[in-house]
């Protein structure tokens, strides 16, 4: 079993996120996952400053998506949380630049408690993203645990 499949939880998914704001939809999830005890009170704001610090979108050649996360001391439980946006119009800066902007499909924000398996776990979502029957896979699923079937393989 991979990384991603220890993580990925089915109450973390969202196949309908109507979210457009990025800082409203960074304190909506925190609230979300601090209520279902993933993570301590600071996550939220942690998780902005750390995405305003080190942004987290990438266009992908199938699929553009952010992988928001923040530092281990901000998480009690790992996890991943994935969300599908109903529209891709929510900005984010492309990672490795300062000013390009992409709109994600998927947003997965990542609750990581060890500072090394961030690179393992990273490397993985890459691999997985990057296949294409994958992808529209995970754009024709109907259900959060059919995401989790898809990403646990």
């Amino acid at each position: 079993m991979g990384v991603v499949a220890s993580l990925i939880q089915s109450e973390l998914i969202d196949l309908a996120c109507e979210e457009t704001d990025q800082a409203l939809f960074f304190a909506h999830q925190a609230a979300k996952l601090q209520d279902l005890g993933y993570v301590a009170d600071s996550f939220g704001q942690a998780l902005a400053e750390r995405e305003a610090e080190f942004p987290t979108g990438l266009a992908l050649e199938h699929v553009t998506v952010a992988i928001p996360h923040t530092y281990v001391e901000h998480v009690k439980r790992p996890f991943i949380a994935f969300y599908r946006l109903v529209e891709p119009i929510m900005p984010f800066i492309q990672m490795g630049t300062d000013d390009v902007v992409v709109y994600p499909r998927y947003i997965m924000i990542l609750g990581i408690k060890e500072a090394k398996a961030q690179v393992d776990l990273l490397a993985e979502l890459m691999a997985l993203l990057s296949q294409e029957d994958l992808v529209a896979k995970l754009e024709a699923a109907q259900s959060p645990e059919a995401i989790v079937d898809l990403l646990s393989h």
